[in-house]
């Protein structure tokens, strides 16, 4: 690519960030738009070629930056003789964090922690320096790939960076010569074969070995080592891919930020089932709790006509039990509403809806924790600042507001407005008037027993009306209070929340509509920067 191609190519990623710019008139994507311009903008202004070297942990990366800058090496523990200009190697996991280093004629080349080391933090800090990097120098040992690093090569290589990234075999001075054809073939089944081999550009090498071999002065462990002819096929991968990571670099930048902008608008449907889920949720639990309450009402009201049929029996018919029933009505009455059944109502009521909505949250929590995974992969600006992924609103808190206190506890808090255990509330509030309004019905029983002429029967037909009055009042006490089920403060909170889910439903068809019109221009900025990656590829 010439380099007026080249200055063409990034005029047009340019253009195709600033049409992405414009997407902060929708309020949702103003904050992720002013994170994206100042990410894209560090990483078009970075003049010098950035090439990192990536890959397996404990395959020679350090040794090879080494070889690359000129600079010597020393192990783990041992004093540098230069000052702090030795690189440090050895076995196992020796880089912690990126290093960069001035690459004379080159630019800068960057040492990444190993990959698969038992260390996730190395896999994330690796490839957000793969993200930013213009061309990669890629590094498995002599064993070959193993069975994560395969993975990650096929997801992150060829998916992304396979126009832009070496292949190097390193330590081959472990295997023997004749095993070598084979290791090469099991490298090609790999990437599928041959001719995406040495579209990489693969190499076999030893670097340690050419590193002993300067040392020791020893020109034949210089000469197996393959670097000569590793260092004329880096040459020739640098002049003919230099530009074309220059121009990647950024369009990369502005591909992940399509992507994840894709994912975080595509996520409205799953954000709006949650909510609809939730909402169903707490409308079922405002169903069960009426029912609750209607239940209760009709067991007491029945428990209520069995002791009025029964008193008003024994009084018609003289019976001397009648006295000692009517004392003890009360506290049957109290009894009564003491109901066990309807707690453990209540209780289930409350165990499905903390059940419901632990589910719906946890479901939430995984979109998020996808969301967040996309978000990571963001690459970082040349000032090493990521992109902030809390400003793409991808928390649970966002995919739909989660009922806080509203659970069995919460529910059950019935109880306590009732007073206890109901008893209190029974015995007092219930049968308050009984004995004010029935004082006259013992009375008049005694009296039966010694007179029955009409005057007698008049008074007791007075006291059966009045004793009927004591159980309409009683009825009509509880019918009004269990059909004051909605005031009670558990069913004013569910209907708190439902109230709050209907106006987030008016305020989410809004902003689908506007997420709707985003994922139509992201599709546009897509097709450009495929476009871009054709014509790159064919340069």
């Amino acid at each position: 690519m010439e380099s007026i191609e080249y200055e063409n190519m990034r005029n047009e990623i340019r253009g195709i960030a600033e049409r992405a710019f414009l997407l902060e008139r929708y309020g949702f994507m103003e904050e992720p738009v002013e994170d994206f311009r100042r990410v894209f903008g560090e990483i078009i202004a970075k003049t010098p070629l950035c090439v990192a070297v990536c890959g397996q942990y404990s395959s020679g990366k350090s040794t090879m930056v080494a070889f690359l800058t000129g600079r010597k090496t020393i192990r783990a523990g041992e004093e540098d003789p230069t000052g702090g200009n030795a690189i440090r190697v050895g076995e196992g996991v020796t880089t912690e964090q990126p290093v960069e280093y001035e690459w004379k004629g080159v630019g800068t080349i960057v040492d990444t922690p190993g990959i698969f080391s038992d260390r996730p933090e190395h896999d994330k800090i690796s490839h957000e320096r793969m993200a930013q990097a213009d061309l990669l120098l890629y590094m498995i040992h002599s064993e070959g790939f193993s069975p994560e690093v395969e993975k990650d090569f096929k997801e992150t290589i060829c998916a992304r960076y396979a126009e832009q990234t070496m292949l190097v075999m390193n330590q081959i001075g472990k295997v023997d010569e004749e095993n070598l054809p084979a290791k090469r073939q099991d490298a090609a089944e790999v990437l599928g074969d041959e001719e995406l081999l040495e579209k990489h550009a693969f190499c076999m090498v030893d670097v340690e070995d050419y590193i002993r071999g300067e040392e020791e002065h020893d020109d034949e462990l210089k000469a197996v080592s393959r670097m000569d002819g590793f260092r004329e096929k880096l040459d020739g991968f640098l002049k003919q891919r230099k530009l074309y990571g220059k121009c990647l670099a950024p369009l990369n930048v502005v591909d992940e930020f399509i992507g994840l902008a894709t994912s975080v608008c595509e996520s409205k449907e799953a954000r709006g089932d949650f909510a609809r889920r939730q909402k169903d949720a707490i409308e079922n639990a405002m169903r069960q709790y009426r029912k609750a309450f209607r239940n209760a009402k009709m067991r007491l009201l029945g428990k209520i006509e069995e002791e009025r049929l029964d008193l008003l029996g024994l009084f018609r018919e003289h019976d001397g039990a009648f006295e000692e029933k009517w004392k003890g009505l009360a506290d049957r009455i109290a009894a009564s509403a003491d109901d066990a059944g309807f707690q453990d109502d209540l209780a289930a009521i409350g165990d499905t809806l903390s059940a419901e909505l632990a589910d719906i949250g946890d479901q939430a929590a995984g979109l998020d924790e996808y969301l967040r995974g996309v978000a990571s992969r963001m690459p970082e600006g040349g000032g090493g600042v990521a992109f902030d992924v809390n400003k793409w609103k991808t928390g649970v808190g966002q995919l739909g507001h989660l009922l806080e206190g509203v659970n069995k506890d919460a529910l059950l808090q019935v109880v306590h407005w009732f007073g206890g255990k109901f008893k209190p509330w029974g015995a007092v509030k219930w049968v308050k008037g009984l004995n004010a309004l029935g004082r006259a019905v013992p009375l008049v029983a005694q009296a039966l027993g010694r007179a029955a002429d009409a005057a007698a029967k008049s008074k007791e037909d007075e006291a059966c009306r009045e004793l009927e009055g004591v159980f309409d009042g009683i009825e009509e006490k509880i019918r009004e209070f269990y059909d004051g089920v909605e005031s009670t403060e558990p069913y004013q909170r569910l209907l708190a929340e439902k109230n709050a889910f209907d106006e987030a439903e008016a305020i989410r068809k809004r902003t689908n509509a506007e997420k709707d019109a985003v994922l139509d221009e992201l599709r546009v900025l897509k097709g450009q920067t495929a476009a871009c990656r054709t014509r790159l590829a064919g340069s």
